[in-house]
């Protein structure tokens, strides 16, 4: 079954940039190449995200940097960090840039936000919200 879920984004000059995707077994699916599937698992030092394209991510969360290689040049320095309840990823690219993911749960816990704000040279930045619908447990 497909739910619209509406992400809403404020540009830095104060416009709403409103999109959709469709959120599917705990994702959302859209233009932007998110994965069908997310999952998320935690331990004591480390979060560590899988997505069913086969892309993985595992950060300690103490803050401690990973840098990934990119296809076609430059390097992304990737950390994150417990701030609170949240779980916030930094991402900062070698030519400038950085974006920030900020991953809480709902109240009731049956949803996950994901705040991302993207910030470039010149004073430009942007900010928007992802929300994903927690999956059956299998």
């Amino acid at each position: 079954m497909l739910r619209r879920a509406t992400i809403l984004g404020t540009c830095s000059r104060g416009a709403t940039a409103p999109a959709t995707s469709r959120v599917v077994a705990g994702a959302a699916v859209g233009t932007q190449g998110w994965a069908e599937v997310v999952a998320i698992a935690e331990t004591d030092s480390s979060v560590a995200f899988a997505s069913d394209s086969g892309a993985a991510l595992l950060l300690y969360s103490d803050g401690r940097k990973v840098t990934q290689k990119v296809e076609g040049g430059g390097d992304v320095e990737i950390k994150g960090r417990w701030q609170g309840n949240d779980f916030v990823v930094e991402r900062k690219v070698s030519g400038g840039g950085k974006v920030t993911e900020d991953y809480l749960r709902s109240q009731d816990g049956k949803q996950l936000y994901v705040i991302v704000s993207f910030e470039g040279g010149r004073g430009r930045s942007i900010q928007f919200r992802r929300v994903y619908d927690g999956a059956a447990a299998q």
